[in-house]
């Protein structure tokens, strides 16, 4: 099963999240066309890049894509039916165009990575958000990377750690925001579905 493959896969960089995280859909639908998802996915990161302007920095390809994604192909956290199994299913998610912070989180990271784009979830406590950072800067005498918390489930506001922690409702350290290997969002999206969510 090519699920259980990634799961077990010990070489981070090569699952592609996006077809694990569409393979699930397969417990409840076993039909649909994961290619096609996987094809609008390509599409969509065809649409963006034609929108970055020249000399785009990283952040500006960012910001391109959340245009894209929230305000241009409306995208949405789910308020109305929240628990629906349908927000845990990217092809759903991506038919509705809304879903929960984990799977939207995953739809995102993954078009951020086929741009090139260094962005990666990161589960908080009883929430979902995804990471855009850049390697630091050895030249620089902080050497800090330039990091920027994007609230998905929000519309792709970008949050900062003191909000993010507002949205979690929980008191939030450095650990809280280190990167979610891809093994773990998959296992936390199987948790969803079996509890429920």
């Amino acid at each position: 099963d090519e699920l259980v493959k990634a799961l077990r896969h010990e070489d981070e960089s090569a699952v592609d999240l996006l077809r694990a995280a569409l393979l699930l859909a397969r417990l409840d639908n076993e039909d649909f066309d994961l290619e096609v998802y996987l094809d609008r996915a390509e599409r969509i990161v065809r649409n963006v890049s034609e929108d970055f302007p020249e000399d785009a920095t990283g952040e500006d390809k960012l910001k391109a894509l959340v245009k894209h994604l929230f305000d241009q192909l409306g995208y949405h956290g789910s308020t109305g039916d929240y628990l629906s199994r349908s927000n845990s299913y990217l092809n759903e998610v991506m038919d509705d165009r809304e879903g929960l912070p984990i799977t939207l989180s995953v739809l995102f990271i993954e078009l951020a990575d086929r741009l090139e784009l260094p962005v990666s979830g990161v589960g908080i406590p009883r929430h979902f958000i995804a990471m855009y950072r850049e390697k630091a800067d050895l030249e620089k005498p902080e050497g800090q990377p330039r990091e920027i918390l994007i609230d998905v489930f929000g519309g792709g506001k970008f949050v900062t750690r003191k909000q993010a922690a507002e949205l979690s409702g929980f008191a939030l350290d450095d650990d809280d925001f280190k990167p979610a290997s891809k093994r773990s969002i998959i296992l936390r999206m199987l948790r969803n579905l079996l509890n429920g969510a």
